[in-house]
């Protein structure tokens, strides 16, 4: 009788056991899926405040990327959690990077981040566009417009393709122009709305 007893209460605690190990692989796997949503609504939410951004591009594409391997894989790797925790992390890294910088340190800087993050190009001279990005911020820093003149952009464009051109050999050139007309259309957009927020 006494040995009964003890069989079921070994049983009772095996049966316990497993099912708070159930239970507890269930809540971690809710835990992570929650964490795993709530980080992917927030790095979409971050590059929702500047959706011109280019560097926001790059990092978008990589997330979209990694949510379409989740959907097709339907399961949630340790490699795609590692994933979007470095994603998140990047995001936070270069939100508080560029927060201090002045207008023209900041273009600059989106300029030289994406090309790093988009072509792997690590050290690049951007004289042409640093003096073409100086230039407009000197001339519209007094008057409030909705755009560019068209000589401005043209010359903004001119010298972001001498620089890009000369730092990305071996890339289509179709591809260093179409780069060249959106980051003069982020900078423009970047510049005006600035300019705007101080008057």
């Amino acid at each position: 009788m006494v040995l009964h007893q003890l069989c079921y209460t070994v049983l009772a605690l095996e049966w316990q056991c497993l099912c708070i190990m159930v239970l507890h692989r269930w809540c971690y796997t809710v835990l992570v899926l929650s964490l795993a949503a709530e980080a992917l609504l927030t790095i979409r939410g971050f590059l929702g405040l500047e959706q011109n951004n280019p560097v926001y591009e790059v990092i978008y594409e990589r997330l979209r990327r990694l949510e379409e391997g989740w959907h097709a894989s339907k399961v949630l790797s340790r490699e795609m959690v590692d994933e979007l925790i470095k994603l998140m992390n990047e995001v936070m890294s270069y939100r508080r990077e560029r927060e201090a910088l002045g207008l023209q340190e900041r273009l600059m800087y989106d300029i030289k981040r994406f090309m790093s993050s988009r072509f792997q190009v690590s050290v690049m001279k951007l004289d042409n566009t640093e003096r073409a990005v100086q230039e407009v911020i000197r001339k519209y820093g007094s008057e409030v417009r909705a755009s560019f003149y068209e000589s401005d952009r043209r010359n903004l464009r001119m010298a972001l393709l001498k620089d890009l051109l000369r730092a990305l050999k071996g890339v289509n050139s179709g591809d260093v122009r179409q780069v060249a007309y959106n980051l003069a259309s982020y900078i423009e957009g970047e510049v005006l709305h600035e300019l705007q927020r101080r008057h």
